[in-house]
């Protein structure tokens, strides 16, 4: 693979870019066109069938900085050079497809005793050893099918449609790096890369206030509590910008909070007082805080408030 990756002398260099939010009729004809502009002998094709909209095409270097703008300017979510010596799963590979096809030929090859499915077809090898042989060569200079591969894996056919190899309800990736269970995840939710992420409808239902003798009524609508779960409050702040009304079901948040000051240093001096008898509060005089969630905002404005109550800010020693 690296004789065949290695640049002669005047020769043109050649790799790989990973493109991401394009359909695949988008890329064929952006290489096309590349193809068309550079001419001669110009390679530059899919590659790798990664996941949803997520392909790797391979090829001249010249052809592939092509690629790259125009798949920039048609929207493409992510446009990258590979860190990779070569074209690989392309003709540019065929040198390193006969030396691996001469070392094959001496090489006993036998039936799997487990379904062994190749990148080029995304289907078991067959039994025949010669056909095992032509795919094992073919993969060098041919496009990897992975996304095709997992939906086979995972696919719940039914009936006669059913192949022993299917229906596959664990995957485990062997070698460094967590690369197979991100494409993985990628083509589960591979939706989400190339459509619109519809939080606003979504929110605006679950705290919406249908009619029971409404038929549009949701069994998940009109929620009156919403939880956030991870650092920042970022849903937080669309629920307010989406509906006041709403905001204020948001962990009740009183409706006075809205629109008044947060008097977060008077309320901490208040808890932290050491008041006399005649002015004492229930609730002053506290001599531990918790902050719950991330970070230290809280305990940081306790010290600066006062450097006796931040002391007694769990029990920190003075000196």
């Amino acid at each position: 693979m690296a004789a065949a990756a290695a640049v002669p002398p005047g020769g043109r260099s050649h790799g790989m870019l990973s493109v991401v939010g394009l359909g695949d009729a988008d890329l064929e004809r952006l290489c096309q066109e590349a193809r068309q502009q550079l001419g001669g002998d110009t390679v530059c094709q899919l590659a790798n069938y990664l996941f949803p909209q997520g392909r790797v095409v391979s090829g001249h270097a010249d052809a592939l900085d092509i690629v790259s703008a125009s798949a920039a300017g048609l929207g493409a979510l992510k446009v990258a050079r590979l860190a990779v010596s070569g074209a690989f799963h392309t003709r540019l590979m065929a040198p390193a497809r006969a030396a691996l096809m001469e070392v094959l030929d001496s090489v006993d090859i036998r039936a799997p005793r487990v379904p062994v499915l190749s990148n080029v077809t995304a289907t078991p090898f067959p039994s025949d050893p010669a056909a095992i042989r032509e795919l094992l060569g073919r993969q060098l200079v041919q496009p990897v099918r992975w996304e095709g591969t997992l939906a086979g894996l995972l696919s719940q056919q039914q009936g006669a449609d059913v192949v022993p190899w299917s229906g596959c309800e664990q995957l485990y990736e062997i070698g460094p790096g967590q690369q197979v269970k991100a494409m993985h995840y990628s083509r589960v939710l591979g939706r989400q890369l190339v459509e619109p992420v519809r939080l606003e409808g979504t929110l605006a239902g679950l705290l919406s206030q249908q009619q029971q003798q409404q038929q549009q009524q949701q069994p998940w609508g009109g929620c009156q509590q919403l939880y956030d779960i991870g650092p920042g409050q970022q849903v937080k702040a669309m629920v307010r910008r989406l509906d006041q009304a709403a905001w204020r079901a948001f962990k009740n948040v009183p409706a006075e909070q809205l629109v008044e000051p947060v008097r977060r240093e008077g309320t901490l001096a208040g808890l932290l007082s050491q008041q006399q008898q005649q002015q004492l509060q229930a609730w002053g005089g506290v001599e531990q805080l918790f902050e719950v969630g991330p970070g230290q905002q809280v305990k940081a404005m306790v010290r600066r408030l006062d450097q006796a109550a931040w002391r007694a800010f769990n029990n920190v020693p003075a000196e």
